[in-house]
């Protein structure tokens, strides 16, 4: 029979990671910790099952004892595990890239006053002039630096330049690939002496070279259950923020479902069971699996 599954994370150190997956979210890791995979099956690791007749699986191990089903028609189209959903924390920021195919999009949870992204470019460019100021370390020029505050989202579409800056805690929803392309990491040497790869000529091939439009308002939806925040429905994947004060029901026929807790406690019901729900835990519903929220313990 399935169950919701209670995940827990993959854990990735990064040169420029810092305390607040530990400090925010109660995680048992060290510093430098610059990732935390709350749903991840495939190139970027996979999840350890918590609860239930198959803790101490591979989440992997069980969707294929489970089958498509598990997955849900849209999901089982694709070759491989469709998504990929992480936690970011750095004390620096972040090497700027580009993802040649897929979308992202990342939702502040927290950050210091004066928190910057780089998000796409401030003005037209052709691919000389882009090339160009890759070579010269003028970029930044014409690069669009965006101001960020907590409950900010951003969707990054493919070719979108973009960088996540300094004191910035952030959800990050993409699809599952590791392809992305390496523009500038400013210069820097990590603790060996060494330079991080870059890649670009590929990036300047990958690069959109249009103005991006940094932010759209999401939609809001009231509820008597709660507020529900429409982060992303990109065709790939869809992304809401659930702010709850009641009960809720959810159910996906035609996919499964990630929850993930970022702030507060939760009790998740559902058919054969419920558990308790913390800031950071993460949580895989199979399709058809009917699922109920309450915000209070019951």
């Amino acid at each position: 029979m399935v169950y919701p599954l209670l995940l827990r994370p993959v854990f990735k150190i990064g040169n420029y990671g810092g305390v607040g997956l530990m400090e925010k979210f109660g995680y048992d890791v060290e510093e430098n910790i610059e990732q935390a995979y709350l749903l991840t099956y495939g190139i970027f690791g996979e999840n350890t099952v918590r609860n239930g007749k198959y803790a101490g699986c591979q989440l992997g191990e069980v969707i294929e004892k489970w089958g498509s089903e598990a997955l849900g028609n849209k999901a089982a189209s694709n070759n491989d595990f469709p998504i990929a959903v992480k936690l970011i924390d750095t004390k620096d920021r972040l090497s700027l890239k580009v993802n040649p195919d897929i979308n992202e999009t990342l939702y502040i949870t927290d950050c210091k006053p004066d928190s910057k992204i780089i998000y796409g470019i401030n003005r037209n460019v052709t691919r000389d002039e882009f090339y160009h100021r890759i070579k010269t370390n003028t970029l930044s020029e014409i690069c669009n630096i965006v101001s960020v505050n907590k409950g900010d989202v951003f969707n990054i579409n493919a070719g979108c330049i973009y960088a996540i800056g300094k004191d910035i805690t952030a959800l990050c929803i993409k699809q599952n690939s590791d392809i992305s392309y390496r523009i500038t990491d400013y210069g820097r040497v990590d603790i060996n002496g060494k330079r991080l790869p870059l890649q670009t000529e590929k990036a300047c091939e990958a690069a959109c070279l249009t103005v991006s439009e940094a932010q759209s308002e999401s939609e809001i939806t009231l509820y008597p259950f709660g507020i529900v925040t429409g982060l992303c429905d990109n065709g790939n994947y869809i992304a809401e923020h659930l702010s709850l004060n009641g009960k809720a029901a959810m159910l996906e026929k035609e996919s499964f479902i990630s929850v993930v807790m970022l702030s507060g406690e939760a009790v998740l019901s559902y058919p054969t069971g419920n558990m308790r729900l913390f800031k950071g835990d993460s949580v895989f519903v199979p399709a058809k699996e009917l699922l109920r929220a309450f915000s209070d313990p019951v």
